[in-house]
């Protein structure tokens, strides 16, 4: 089973205009989508591979929910792959008519015993007939859940463990949404959610939170869904 380090670039941004949250996501992935394939070539963006990496919103996100232009925020990317680490961090001064990127710094994320997860940008399960909950109960997105997180968990570390072995990673959930939280991608409609989750102590199951912090959770981490925030037990380096 191949190890995992999560990368951490922070970067100070400054808005030359406004932009709602509701729009953000899409418009900082079509700037990474740009850095990464003037790097690594348009194969890596449009391949139906996992992506490595992650980002959340601009922090502070204002009470009207529009970010300001002259004003400066933080945007945090993570990362599992160290070359694409390399290129976030050489994003400083990269500039365009919406945003300048002022400074960026790097942090490898430390492997600590997790206790939670919690979701800082909606979690994203696409499904045909819209929003998950006018037609599946929650026994579903459980199962999604966990599917999609033992397949990225299977290709980024190579693990040859069996479904069972690692399939019931946490304990429980708890949404912090009663009703679909509304994304807008290609211009579509879909509806996120953010939850916590209590991850299990066991060596696998940690592994896994550990991962999710660097990949995202569910779909979309790429488009900036799936953010996830720990709240560790201790700061005892886990195993």
């Amino acid at each position: 089973m191949k190890d995992i380090t999560v990368y951490q670039v922070r970067c100070l941004v400054t808005l030359k205009q406004d932009i709602e949250l509701v729009d953000l996501a899409e418009t900082f992935s079509k700037i990474l989508d740009e850095r990464i394939c003037l790097k690594l070539g348009n194969e890596y963006h449009s391949s139906k591979d996992f992506k490595e990496y992650c980002f959340d919103n601009f922090y502070k996100i204002e009470k009207d929910k529009v970010y300001k232009a002259g004003k400066n925020y933080i945007i945090r990317i993570r990362t599992i792959r160290e070359n694409l680490c390399k290129i976030f961090i050489m994003m400083e001064d990269f500039e365009n008519d919406l945003l300048k990127i002022n400074k960026t710094e790097f942090k490898t994320v430390p492997r600590t015993i997790i206790d939670k997860l919690y979701t800082l940008t909606p979690a994203l399960l696409k499904e045909e007939n819209g929003y998950w909950k006018f037609k599946y109960n929650f026994n579903f997105y459980k199962e999604a859940l966990i599917t999609n997180t033992i397949k990225k968990f299977k290709n980024f570390t190579e693990c040859d463990l069996p479904k069972e072995k690692i399939a019931d990673f946490f304990e429980g959930i708890e949404f912090k949404n009663t009703k679909g939280i509304r994304i807008i991608y290609k211009k579509a409609n879909f509806f996120g959610d953010k939850f916590e989750i209590t991850i299990k102590k066991d060596e696998i199951s940690q592994k896994i939170a550990y991962m999710l912090l660097g990949v995202g959770i569910l779909q979309n981490n790429s488009r900036g869904y799936g953010f996830c925030q720990p709240t560790n037990i201790n700061v005892r380096k886990q195993v």
